[in-house]
């Protein structure tokens, strides 16, 4: 993970350049409930964003590009807040985001967006 936020944390990730990475990008997990806006996350072979755990949080206003894995994923129970990102030439096309539960996994693609 590029940068991983845990324990009850609250913190506001804002226009950084998250390029290339092998592996994830932001990893949200525990109780902790950050803001990531205006970023672009760009390259990523696995999750661009992940939640897990009970975290919270809002992702708004990021560019996902280029990106190998899903965009975002959401585990256990955490109920993070998406809104008004953008999303270009990712590999799950349609822009995917998953979320993952005790009784299995569900895909949901976005369909449309409001500019």
């Amino acid at each position: 993970w590029t940068v991983r936020l845990g324990g009850s944390s609250t913190c506001l990730v804002r226009r950084n350049d998250f390029q290339a990475n092998p592996d994830a990008g932001i990893l949200v997990r525990q109780e902790a409930q950050p803001s990531i806006e205006a970023n672009t996350l760009q390259g990523f072979k696995m999750d661009a964003i992940a939640f897990k755990n009970q975290s919270r949080g809002l992702v708004r206003g990021n560019l996902f590009e280029g990106n190998m894995g899903c965009v975002i994923t959401t585990h256990h129970t955490s109920s993070p807040v998406v809104e008004h990102n953008h999303f270009k030439n990712n590999r799950k096309q349609p822009p995917v985001i998953e979320f993952e539960s005790a009784t299995g996994k569900v895909k949901a693609k976005i369909i449309q967006t409001r500019e």
